[in-house]
């Protein structure tokens, strides 16, 4: 079994960034938002699939390192 992936502790203006995501128009923005505050939150990734509504595996992806690196302004 993989070990859980977890997103680093958020900076103020990161989380204040993707909760501003949380409430917008772009549905990918949204759901990225939403993973990456769960994640960050301890929520596990099977918990955090069946609320966005995605596959485990498109959870891992939008929470990689990379990935949180580029998130929108």
């Amino acid at each position: 079994m993989p070990m859980p992936l977890r997103v680093r502790t958020l900076s103020y203006e990161e989380e204040y960034r993707l909760r501003y995501h949380v409430r917008g128009q772009d549905i990918f923005a949204l759901r990225r938002a939403q993973i990456v505050l769960g994640s960050a939150q301890g929520q596990s990734g099977q918990s955090l699939s069946r609320q966005v509504g995605c596959s485990a595996q498109n959870m891992r992806l939008l929470i990689q390192p990379s990935t949180i690196r580029d998130l929108p302004v």
